[in-house]
């Protein structure tokens, strides 16, 4: 009996796609016709009947909503609950860190930076919560568990006489790749992407700053852009 050999790629025709995998996956490189390639089973996300949860209703979560995007102080929050006679701030604020907990955020804790200034060292508070506690939280949610992305890849197009590589996602690009190579086989690379949204400053306790923001790369763009688990969240605070 003859020993069964690995399938290869067909030969390529103008406007196909390949997809090659780092070889630390043990995955075969693969070729798809135009209209085949980026169509894969479908796996909607779980439909969630109550999504305002731990608020009592969805006004609440609504009301609580437009509290925290106007950067109302704690004094002006409580006055204006006292108008429409809700139970309290105290109350308010307890929904907002259960709510925080539900997607693994940690309460935010203030870290003293030294920088050095001309001829002295200026002190700045920065606050941040812990990046582990949300990242295994969202990689133990078992649909982020299906759609994450754990290996290093790259995709080309054939236009009838060579392969053009493009880049898709951040598992597509040579980063990815690079950091891939330099771990022991059987190790998988996660992708965690900082930067500070000078698009929303916003005040923290009398003062101003700008979010910095944190999202997982292993994730397709439509999840980390959008909302709920898995979606880009504050980490950090950066003071002006």
């Amino acid at each position: 009996r003859e020993p069964i050999t690995p399938r290869q790629p067909r030969a390529p025709k103008a406007d196909d796609f390949r997809t090659t995998y780092h070889p630390s996956s043990d995955r075969p490189t693969k070729i798809e016709a135009f209209d085949v390639f980026g169509l894969y089973p479908s796996n909607p996300f779980p439909f969630d009947t109550k999504p305002w949860l731990p608020f009592r209703s969805e006004l609440e979560f609504d009301f609580a909503k437009i509290m925290l995007d106007s950067a109302l102080s704690n004094k002006h929050v409580d006055a204006l609950i006292k108008i429409i006679r809700l139970e309290g701030k105290s109350d308010l604020h307890n929904l907002w860190t259960s709510a925080a907990g539900l997607h693994g955020l940690a309460p935010f804790e203030p870290h003293d930076v030294k920088v050095p200034y001309l001829d002295t060292t200026r002190i700045h508070t920065l606050w941040s919560r812990p990046l582990m506690a949300w990242i295994q939280n969202a990689l133990e949610d078992t649909y982020l568990a299906s759609v994450i992305n754990w290996d290093a890849l790259q995709h080309d197009k054939y236009n009838g006489e060579e392969w053009i590589p493009f880049i898709t996602e951040p598992w597509t690009a040579k980063r990815m790749w690079s950091f891939q190579s330099r771990i022991p086989k059987g190790g998988k690379p996660l992708a965690i992407t900082l930067y500070a949204d000078k698009t929303r400053l916003s005040s923290f306790g009398g003062h101003q700053g700008y979010p910095i923001m944190a999202n997982i790369d292993n994730l397709p763009d439509t999840i980390h852009n959008g909302h709920g688990l898995g979606s880009t969240q504050v980490v950090g605070w950066l003071p002006i």
